[in-house]
């Protein structure tokens, strides 16, 4: 069923980046039947096509696909020659990827690859698309954070760190932006049933305990923050009694210990330096 008052503030055109898999398919399907035309991003182009052809079939709205890597140089331009002519109310910043294990133990050059997607591409998207929405007095930017962005996070530096970069960028945005009749929000996924934490190649991430959100649900939450202009969602409530015990209540150090336990464990050894 169409949601008339969002489509409205955020419609008619939504851009959501890595958009073939996970978290991006489930947004693109919760704004495609709340009647909003869905841009797709991300590198597989018969994914993306695919998912484009279920949008279109299940919920009757126009589609479009741009195939391209985020951190490239022509990325934005490639995004441009699609959406410039289209009205784009809604950006969900989705795309990012983490190599887990010790930094020392991964590619210093796969590192900085996932860097530039996990920071310099959200920085892109925001910064090109912003500049449009408040041109046009309203819509919205929904990045999509992490808990592990909340702490530094052992055996997940690089991705904590660069979900860390997001957090602090969505969140300034949200202030920047407060006049303008544009919402800039950042959801904060704890374990998430996507590929992300149930295909890893590194670390089992799907055996450390505790519930696992479906992505439908991680989705709705994001999207409500997002329509009441909240700052930052932190995703479930035992994503917020965690946030609330590190943030609030424990040393920080302590935080990072406790995550950092549990990772280890279920960390191949090959992947630790101790």
């Amino acid at each position: 069923m169409k949601t008339i008052a969002f489509e409205n503030k955020f419609g008619p055109w939504a851009l959501v980046t890595g958009g073939s898999s996970g978290l991006g398919v489930g947004f693109a399907h919760n704004l495609a039947a709340k009647g909003l035309n869905v841009v797709l991003t991300g590198r597989r182009e018969a994914l993306l096509t695919e998912v484009a052809q279920q949008l279109e079939e299940r919920h009757g709205i126009q589609t479009r696909v741009v195939a391209t890597d985020l951190t490239s140089d022509e990325a934005l331009d490639e995004i441009r020659k699609v959406t410039d002519e289209l009205d784009i109310g809604t950006v969900i910043s989705n795309a990012g990827v983490a190599s887990m294990g010790a930094m020392l133990k991964i590619d210093a050059d796969e590192l900085g690859r996932n860097l530039k997607l996990n920071t310099t591409a959200h920085l892109r998207i925001s910064h090109h698309f912003g500049q449009r929405l408040v041109e046009r007095g309203k819509g919205g930017i929904l990045f999509v954070g992490s808990m592990a962005g909340m702490q530094g996070t052992p055996l997940g530096a690089n991705y904590a760190g660069a979900k860390g970069y997001v957090h602090n960028l969505a969140q300034a945005l949200n202030y920047e932006l407060r006049n303008s009749g544009v919402h800039v929000s950042v959801v904060a996924p704890g374990p998430t049933d996507t590929p992300g934490l149930n295909a890893r190649t590194d670390i089992d991430l799907a055996k450390i305990p505790g519930p696992v959100m479906s992505v439908d649900k991680l989705v709705s939450i994001g999207l409500k923050g997002l329509a009441q202009n909240k700052p930052l969602v932190v995703a479930g409530l035992s994503n917020r009694m965690m946030d609330f015990m590190f943030r609030r209540i424990l040393p920080r150090q302590t935080g990072r210990n406790m995550m950092g336990m549990m990772i280890s464990k279920h960390a191949p050894r090959e992947l630790k330096l101790n």
